[in-house]
């Protein structure tokens, strides 16, 4: 890791109180938080969107944003659908990594773990926010009419991030 990367972390972790994570916990919030702010610009909580762990499909943070607002339950999809008479969704899937340069196996594994997450079919074993955040997705799923996959973007040097974006009218 640079110095610049190394003492941008150094400052969040002391930000955000994360004194008891150790380094790669704390850079996979770090990195989930500068791609999540590109396309948020809104106060949120890290912790809300972090999936890493065991059993993680190589996902480190998801979020979900309906008519531009990250949601975390059924009740605020539910919230929403009764306020707007259209649903645009965006789900964003970050992976980071510490070392100086990605592997090709590192993003074939993150997009198959993100293709993993959309299954209806998993075969593979997920763990208790990755199983809320697909449920929060099937919830969804019968709503768009048009879909837009968007291009693999890059936050910071380390981290990649995957956009769908769903919209319903």
């Amino acid at each position: 890791m640079d110095r610049i990367i190394g003492s941008l972390l150094k400052h969040f972790k002391i930000l955000n109180g994360y004194d008891a994570l150790d380094t790669a916990s704390v850079f996979e919030r770090f990195v989930s938080h500068c791609c999540v702010s590109q396309r948020y610009q809104e106060t949120f909580s890290i912790e809300d969107l972090a999936t890493g762990g065991q059993d993680d499909l190589g996902i480190d943070s998801i979020a979900i944003i309906v008519n531009g607002a990250i949601v975390t339950s059924p009740e605020e999809i539910d919230d929403l659908r009764e306020l707007n008479n259209s649903l645009a969704v965006d789900f964003l899937f970050c992976q980071a990594k510490s070392g100086k340069k990605f592997q090709g196996a590192m993003i074939a594994d993150f997009i198959a773990g993100v293709a993993e997450f959309f299954s209806e079919t998993p075969r593979s074993p997920r763990n208790e926010r990755i199983v809320a955040y697909a449920e929060l997705q099937k919830k969804l799923a019968h709503v768009p009419r048009r879909v837009q996959l968007g291009t693999p973007n890059s936050a910071r040097r380390n981290a990649s991030v995957a956009v769908l974006r769903l919209c319903a009218h």
